[in-house]
């Protein structure tokens, strides 16, 4: 019961933290847009909406994917997270010391929001209790 609480509380911090990307993206000014190409924004937000799900299955217990899918959606988030920060240090206006801090700080985080899809993509039990979708 308590990890389920766990997972809820890391899904709602998903949600939240999704959101106010989505927010923030549309109500910015362009000084404050990100750097990194609209593309890049693009696959960020499915990649997040795709953790998002990875945790609603994690809490409902009814997987729809193999680990093989979260395992690429795994790896493609990994990089999304090494090429926003190389864009973020090639635009300029960080130090290599402010970048190595930035960079450490949002490891630990990502570390700890990619949790579902770690979970997803390694955890034995999810290949044996996989629900196709055609299985409904």
């Amino acid at each position: 019961m308590i990890k389920k609480l766990g997972w809820i509380a890391l899904l709602v911090i998903l949600c939240t933290l999704t959101l106010s990307d989505i927010y923030s993206g549309m109500s910015e000014p362009d000084i404050l847009q990100p750097t990194h190409p609209t593309f890049m924004s693009v696959f960020i937000l499915i990649g997040d909406l795709l953790n998002i799900i990875a945790c609603i299955t994690i809490v409902l217990r009814k997987y729809i994917f193999n680990p093989r899918f979260w395992q690429v959606a795994l790896a493609c988030q990994i990089t999304l997270f090494i090429l926003v920060h190389y864009y973020e240090f090639t635009a300029g206006g960080y130090s290599t010391n402010d970048m190595l801090t930035l960079s450490t700080i949002s490891f630990w985080t990502a570390l700890v929001l990619f949790l579902p899809l770690l979970k997803c993509s390694f955890d034995k039990s999810i290949a044996k209790n996989t629900t196709h979708l055609s299985q409904g």
